[in-house]
């Protein structure tokens, strides 16, 4: 199987085009349920890329046949790319976003761009190298993308995490007729 670096490259001019929206300055009381959602989804494309880079380690360590990395970065590219249209997604809705779900946005961005550019470069030396599998340049190129995974999917949880408490406590404060603030 031959892997095609236009897989990222869509996501790679996306990323890069970004433009970087105005803060806006008053603090808003409810997060934008738009973004929200699409936050979930991040979440959703960033655990499947995580379980592809552990999959691929796995087949750098047991000395699986070129053919099968080939085929998980493959699969890796897909939900990187899936990954990446959602939060462009995020990101143009940045100015209805709440504050904390700019600072996502904010922090994701470098994150998935240094993934992003990570697998292309491991595809390329994928496509120069396949018999290569087993040498340690390509073994580096395994722990970068599974790196970079571990942390993007992290980090997103983390904030999907942090909505959702937020909501419960917003909710909870609501019903007992208190400020979310605790006043």
């Amino acid at each position: 199987m031959t892997i095609n670096s236009k897989y990222c490259i869509p996501a790679l001019i996306a990323l890069c085009s970004l433009a970087v929206f105005p803060c806006v300055s008053q603090s808003r009381s409810a997060e934008s349920e738009k973004v929200a959602m699409l936050f979930t989804e991040i979440q959703s494309h960033a655990t499947l890329a995580e379980a592809d880079a552990d999959l691929l380690d796995s087949y750098a360590r047991s000395g699986a046949p070129w053919e099968l990395h080939a085929n998980r970065v493959s699969e890796m590219t897909e939900h990187v790319n899936d990954l990446a249209k959602d939060f462009n997604q995020a990101s143009t809705l940045r100015n209805e976003a709440s504050d904390w779900q700019r600072a996502a946005i904010d922090q994701i961005r470098p994150l998935l761009q240094g993934m992003a550019d990570h697998l292309s470069a491991s595809i390329e030396h994928l496509k120069q190298n396949r018999k290569m599998t087993h040498m340690q340049p390509w073994l580096d190129y395994v722990h970068g993308n599974r790196e970079y995974a571990f942390r993007t999917a992290t980090l997103i949880r983390d904030y999907v995490s942090y909505g959702e408490a937020k909501a419960k406590l917003e909710t909870l404060a609501k019903s007992l007729a208190l400020q979310p603030n605790g006043d």
